[in-house]
């Protein structure tokens, strides 16, 4: 199955308030519904800000991605200001696997 890969932008860059207004929700709708998530986390500018978030699918096709990021909450509240999928190839992974943050951080 190919890989999807998903580039979030932050709308406006820094939007740390609207984030933490709709996190909640997004980490509940994320979690509920990770079965073609391979890889997720956070992009962080040059002072360690929040500015992006990225997410790696196994899907179907492009559309399949694009359907369930309309409905992840960042997405539909507007912190997000680009979504941008694009097909991936893995050249090489040596990636640890890693616990989901809890709720709280």
């Amino acid at each position: 199955m190919p890989l999807f890969a998903a580039i979030c932008l932050d709308h406006p860059p820094h939007s740390g308030e609207r984030r933490d207004e709709f996190r909640g929700p997004h980490r509940s709708y994320v979690r509920a519904n990770d079965a073609s998530i391979r890889l997720v986390g956070p992009l962080l500018d040059e002072a360690g800000n929040q500015c992006a978030s990225f997410y790696l699918f196994e899907a179907d096709s492009a559309q399949e991605v694009q359907d369930w990021l309309a409905a992840e909450p960042f997405v539909r509240e507007g912190v997000y200001r680009d979504v941008i999928v694009r097909e991936f190839f893995v050249g090489k992974n040596e990636l640890a696997q890693q616990d989901w943050p809890d709720a709280a951080s």
